[in-house]
């Protein structure tokens, strides 16, 4: 059925099979002093989105004080740590990468440019190379095992064929992406547009601290840190900001929650009632807000807005969701580690419209959230089907 929708036509039966060591080296050229050579794009583990097959983020090395492995346009980075987050992708410009990532150059005598993008991609080697890592609270894998990984592999004229239609789907999920991208700016824009309405300075709006509003806390994390006594239980659902990040609906849903405490941990942490606006106030993903739908704990990365009067808990949200940027680049305290504490989230001011004027914004803004969760669900779809082709096309 799978060769019909996406008409691959392919019988990899017949294709040689190569141990990934024999299609690709490892590079491991050190750059002592990056910020003072010729590269300046520096990409690290945090610039890496887990399925991309391109690299999209980096930084500047101009600051950048320890040492790196520099890479070459064309070549595939590999994070080794964490390795079930699957991050591996291919980059189109030089630079410097962390040390926890491989660098990983094609062997075009036996593969088409770009195609081990692919392979390194697909859910067989990400099974292999989970199931190889070693280490316990942050495990890794070593390019001995990775390189021992076995594949099958078409001609070389066949494998342009895939490729070509592979990075045409892989087009089209960028599109989406980028759709996305520019609908959630869109949102933000939109809700200051709102509030600044000439309707809004005819109702004689006015701004008030958040402190007047609601009571502001920080969750709280158990002691010691991922003790089996405490943490991944059954008993509490336990929200972090890696939770509260990783969507863009104004709703956290439990099934997005991963993560639960033991009856123990439970004791340890603050209890977050539903229907709380939460936002991350911790670390370079701080001002993200939601709100909670269910009974929750929170880590000390996460505040939240108890006991909520005079402000309808959707306007809040719209409103923390249209100053994210201005909360990490103006009110974030800490260089090495930007954080919001409770005093300043508490004297953040915030527009106070008439809650029937409230209301009306929130619909609108409601309508425009359905607008975006339908490119979510398209890129969803679409990246699900990406995935299977692959699985489709790398199966033993």
């Amino acid at each position: 059925m799978l060769n019909k929708v996406i008409n691959l036509k392919i019988d990899n039966m017949k294709w040689n099979t190569f141990r990934l060591g024999e299609i690709a080296e490892e590079i491991s050229e050190r750059v002592d002093h990056p910020s003072e050579s010729d590269l300046k794009k520096f990409v690290g583990l945090q610039n890496f989105i887990s399925g991309d097959l391109n690299v999209k983020n980096f930084e500047s090395t101009e600051n950048l004080t320890s040492a790196a492995k520099s890479f070459k346009a064309g070549d595939i980075l590999f994070a080794r740590r964490n390795a079930y987050l699957k991050r591996a992708s291919l980059v189109n410009f030089d630079g410097v990468c962390s040390g926890d990532a491989f660098v990983l150059r094609e062997n075009h005598e036996l593969i088409e440019p770009g195609f081990l993008a692919f392979i390194v991609n697909s859910p067989a080697l990400w099974t292999y190379a989970n199931s190889n890592a070693e280490g316990t609270m942050s495990k890794r894998v070593k390019w001995r095992d990775l390189a021992a990984f076995e594949v099958k592999l078409p001609p070389i004229e066949e494998q342009k064929r895939i490729s070509d239609l592979l990075w045409s789907k892989n087009t089209n999920l960028e599109m989406l992406e980028s759709l996305l991208s520019k609908a959630l700016v869109a949102r933000k824009a939109y809700f200051q547009a709102k509030i600044s309405s000439d309707e809004c300075v005819r109702n004689k709006w006015h701004s008030e601290k958040l402190k007047n509003f609601a009571s502001i806390v920080r969750g709280s994390s158990p002691r010691p840190a991922g003790s089996p006594e405490l943490f991944n239980g059954s008993f509490l659902p336990w929200v972090t900001v890696g939770s509260l990040t990783k969507n863009t609906s104004p709703f956290l849903l439990k099934d997005q929650v991963k993560s639960c405490l033991t009856e123990k941990g439970a004791q340890q942490t603050r209890i977050i009632p539903p229907n709380t606006v939460l936002l991350s106030n911790s670390g370079y993903s701080l001002g993200v807000p939601r709100i909670l739908t269910f009974e929750a704990g929170a880590n000390d990365g996460v505040a939240a807005f108890l006991e909520l009067e005079g402000l309808q808990k959707e306007y809040l949200y719209y409103f923390l969701d249209s100053i994210t940027d201005h909360l990490r680049n103006r009110i974030a305290a800490g260089a090495d580690q930007p954080n919001l504490n409770t005093t300043r989230i508490g004297n953040l001011e915030i527009p106070v419209l008439p809650i029937y004027i409230q209301e009306e914004i929130v619909r609108e803004m409601l309508s425009f959230d359905e607008t975006i969760n339908s490119i979510i669900v398209s890129l969803k779809s679409g990246r699900e089907v990406l995935i299977e082709m692959l699985k489709h096309i790398f199966s033993k």
